[in-house]
């Protein structure tokens, strides 16, 4: 390619409307308001990261919302709950989007309420919900609480039973009884009055939950043997630790049997880090290979992809950051484990590679577990800096053809001061050179409101989140469709 045509592309490129630079100062494109919303939702735990705090992520997060129609805003919050697994971004868009539309009509009033039941999930979500609403309205705010957000509260409410919310009455800032004097819940028949009145008085049979037992009998094999059957998975994960510090063996061993149990790994929702994270905390060969089964497993109904598969994850130093600060598990681990599933998806041949200030093939085999070739991505050593158009070029100047390429990152790659070395570009440079037909998934994995990309570029398909619902879109997006179109037309 001649000098004269480099510099026209990249002219080009950088005098579009939507052109920006990211926070590293490279080139970098605006989203629509839709689709920013989605990168940011999908990816938002609202907690300080590599280059933003969380009250600057949330002060952009509500400029976001305020930016989209209110269908929009309550089909992203069942999205992000229902498919994503995410817990505190879908109540904060229930509680934005009360308080935007809460003067609207009727019709956005009933919409409101409809979408409470089918995000409120759990018996301890009423309380974060109008926790966050109070923190966010301010004082007085109590007697001001919108009806739609009351009835749809109360609907949800009346799918608890009394083991779930005993299970969930919790010291905070909103407590259950608080919850039903704020929404005046409306009990649907004699028992269910009984329920909300035991509710108010605090009355409610205590649960037989692992946290009572083991606060009112101790830690030890026997009592986290006894309780370990009606632990849920979430709860096994989080206590393998335990189970092995006081060698609970029927404890473990029940672990081992619902980690390999199709139905129950499905069932779970867990975003698939929790499954790396439990994995390097525990010593035992035996179950450390349980949850590497369990991690395969999840992938069991995500779509696998046919034709030759391209994996580039993101190494660099601004991946090192926490997800949240209670959390060990990194970006890099997200990425490194999202790469592994993807190379497990990929049927026909496939490339994995690393980059950061250096650009490094991975030789990862799909025969290994999701979790060992995870492990493998995460230990590649290719520098600081997010040098991503490397990996582009790479197969450009190789000429090596393939039909999809997934790229793993915060989007915060770097370009060269001269402008002819980005991703973009090279992007562009192999689709005209190399396979015209080639389509590149951009994953964000932290949501900056920066895409490396322009929005109608059609060789790109622009993704967001940490779940391997993720991965499930990719062959759903290879029909051409949008995942603001998928939102739009299915939540």
């Amino acid at each position: 390619m001649k000098l004269n045509q480099i510099l026209k592309m990249a002219e080009k490129l950088r005098a579009r409307p939507d052109a920006t630079v990211n926070h590293a100062g490279a080139l970098a494109f605006k989203p629509s308001s839709q689709l920013d919303l989605y990168l940011r939702a999908c990816t938002c735990l609202v907690e300080d990261r590599f280059y933003t705090k969380a009250d600057q992520q949330l002060t952009e997060l509500r400029t976001a919302i305020q930016a989209c129609e209110r269908s929009y805003v309550l089909k992203l919050a069942n999205y992000t709950r229902n498919q994503m697994h995410l817990r505190t971004l879908p109540m904060i868009l229930l509680a934005e989007a009360s308080v935007m539309f809460s003067g609207d009509s009727k019709e956005a009033k009933n919409d409101v309420r409809s979408y409470v039941p089918k995000v409120v999930k759990r018996a301890d979500e009423p309380g974060e919900l109008l926790a966050y609403w109070i923190r966010r309205v301010g004082e007085g705010s109590k007697a001001k609480l919108p009806n739609a957000l009351k009835k749809g509260l109360s609907d949800a409410l009346r799918r608890f039973d009394e083991y779930q919310l005993a299970k969930y009455n919790r010291a905070g800032e909103v407590k259950l009884r608080d919850v039903l004097m704020l929404t005046h819940a409306r009990p649907d028949s004699p028992e269910r009055a009984a329920l909300y009145k035991r509710v108010l008085e605090d009355k409610l049979a205590t649960p037989e939950t692992w946290e009572v037992l083991i606060s009112t009998q101790g830690a030890s094999a026997e009592t986290w043997n006894k309780i370990a059957p009606k632990m849920g998975i979430m709860a096994l994960l989080r206590n393998l630790r335990n189970f092995e510090q006081h060698k609970a063996e029927i404890a473990l061993a029940h672990a081992m049997k619902v980690f390999r149990d199709p139905e129950k790994v499905r069932e779970s929702q867990l975003l698939p880090f929790r499954w790396l994270a439990a994995e390097r905390e525990v010593s035992g060969n035996a179950l450390k290979e349980a949850l590497r089964e369990a991690m395969n497993l999840s992938l069991a109904n995500v779509p696998v992809w046919q034709g030759k598969t391209a994996v580039f994850v993101d190494l660099s130093g601004s991946m090192s950051g926490a997800l949240s600060a209670r959390s060990k598990v990194m970006y890099i681990d997200v990425a490194s484990l999202m790469g592994a599933m993807a190379t497990r998806l990929s049927q026909g041949e496939y490339l994995v590679g690393g980059f950061g200030e250096s650009y490094q093939d991975i030789p990862v085999a799909r025969s290994d577990s999701v979790l060992s070739n995870a492990n493998k991505i995460r230990k590649t050593d290719v520098g600081h800096s997010t040098n991503a158009w490397l990996t582009i070029r790479a197969l450009r100047k190789r000429k090596q053809v393939f039909d999809r390429v997934l790229l793993f990152s915060d989007m915060q790659c770097y370009s060269t001061h001269w402008g002819n070395e980005s991703l973009v570009e090279e992007w562009q440079r192999y689709r005209r050179e190399v396979n015209p037909q080639a389509i590149l998934y951009s994953v964000d994995l932290a949501g900056y409101g920066q895409m490396q990309f322009p929005q109608d570029d059609s060789g790109v398909v622009q993704l967001a989140g940490w779940s391997d619902r993720v991965l499930d879109l990719v062959a759903a997006l290879e029909r051409g469709q949008s995942v603001v179109d998928l939102i739009e037309a299915e939540f």
